[in-house]
């Protein structure tokens, strides 16, 4: 998925968080959003998606300062910003 960081375009890995904070696959949905019309819904689990730079090696750990959080995020349907496994 691509995300800003540092004020460039970077594309990252994300991962869902479970309510322990365990890693969980992220998921993501066609939904309709009033404003934009179709958009994609993604989505972690109870504590919502992690990310990290595509190019670090380090595993998901809650109190790397190089990793980041959101609740959930909505992105435009022509699917520039993300990339499915």
């Amino acid at each position: 998925m691509r995300r800003e960081l540092g004020g460039v375009d970077t594309w990252c890995e994300v991962t869902g968080l479970s309510g322990d904070g365990r890693p969980i696959p992220a998921m993501a949905g066609i939904i309709e959003d009033s404003g934009e019309g179709a958009c994609y819904l993604v989505f972690g689990g109870e504590w919502g998606l992690r990310f990290k730079d595509q190019s670090s090696a380090a595993i998901w750990d809650l109190s790397d300062s190089r990793q980041w959080g959101e609740p959930f995020l909505i992105l435009a349907a022509d699917a520039a910003d993300i990339r499915f496994q």
